[in-house]
């Protein structure tokens, strides 16, 4: 659930708050080169209308051996994300379930933590036809709920600059847990620098912050 509408700042930085049923908060953060898609079919997702690019945030409940306590991202199987992912429901279920899915790279990020992979399927058009994809995915473990931000493309564009698009803006993902008291303090003080305090060292402040990590040009 939403705690407030998201928004993007004039940097490019994508922020969302959501409450999870304990009442806590995620903040979360992402650096996008285009506005936030609007209508009831989004809720935190950004696209790219001419070439179809698009990241989306999904939320879902962790697997039981992994929901609180002290356990990491390293903890929920691959296969558990691959499944959430990919559902018939989901975002690339909209007209099927996707097939052909392989997991093509899992690592752990040594600076977020956060646990990427990236994805070749392929997924049902609005004609019905299969088209080949592309997908990186960024999660993390926050209290019972797994948080992801999902970025994909066509495999056609993946090599002609649909790679070079999305993996600045999956790895620009940033997640932090907060009570409510505490939420509005860290979006204050740590909620934006959580993408811009790990980058400053390759920032051109004469640029955009969106800019200096995605590319002049590259941002609305």
């Amino acid at each position: 659930v939403l705690r407030d509408e998201p928004s993007r700042g004039d940097d490019g930085i994508i922020s969302a708050e959501l409450v999870t049923k304990d009442g806590k908060v995620i903040a979360t953060s992402f650096l996008s080169p285009w506005k936030l898609a609007q209508g009831m079919n989004y809720d935190v997702e950004v696209r790219d209308k001419s070439t179809g690019d698009s990241a989306y945030l999904q939320v879902e409940k962790a697997p039981s051996a992994a929901a609180g306590g002290d356990a990491d991202i390293a903890s929920v199987p691959n296969a558990f994300l691959q499944d959430r992912v990919f559902k018939s429901d989901g975002r690339y279920g909209a007209y099927g379930q996707p097939t052909d899915i392989k997991i093509v790279n899992s690592v752990i990020n040594p600076t977020t933590g956060f646990k990427e992979l990236e994805f070749k399927f392929s997924a049902l058009s609005p004609t019905y036809a299969e088209v080949p994809r592309r997908a990186v995915v960024s999660a993390t473990l926050k209290g019972d709920d797994v948080v992801m931000l999902v970025g994909g493309s066509t495999q056609s564009r993946w090599g002609k600059g649909g790679e070079q698009v999305i993996r600045p803006i999956v790895g620009s993902f940033r997640a932090s847990l907060f009570t409510p008291a505490k939420a509005a303090k860290a979006k204050d003080q740590g909620f934006q620098a959580g993408v811009r305090g790990t980058q400053t060292k390759f920032f051109d402040f004469e640029q955009s912050a969106c800019e200096s990590t995605l590319g002049r040009g590259m941002c609305d």
